[in-house]
């Protein structure tokens, strides 16, 4: 009973982060054109950065898919 309770808090712990990354890559992509016209290239390179990480933990998901290209 008690490992059928771990397996079950893993994945529940595994989809949140998964909400979590998909939140992000959706306020990166929001804010992608904003911070391409600052011309700031630490901040536009941190950016792609953050969004590379995101679609990698992301990359399973079917709707995910498209966006690594």
């Amino acid at each position: 009973m008690l490992s059928s309770l771990d397996s079950v808090k893993s994945a529940m712990e595994s989809c949140s982060n998964i909400l979590i990354e998909a939140e992000r890559l959706k306020k990166f992509s929001e804010e992608i054109d904003v911070v391409f016209r600052t011309n700031d290239f630490k901040k536009i390179a941190e950016q792609l950065r953050a969004m590379q990480h995101s679609l990698k933990v992301l990359q399973g998901l079917p709707q995910f898919q498209d966006h690594q290209r």
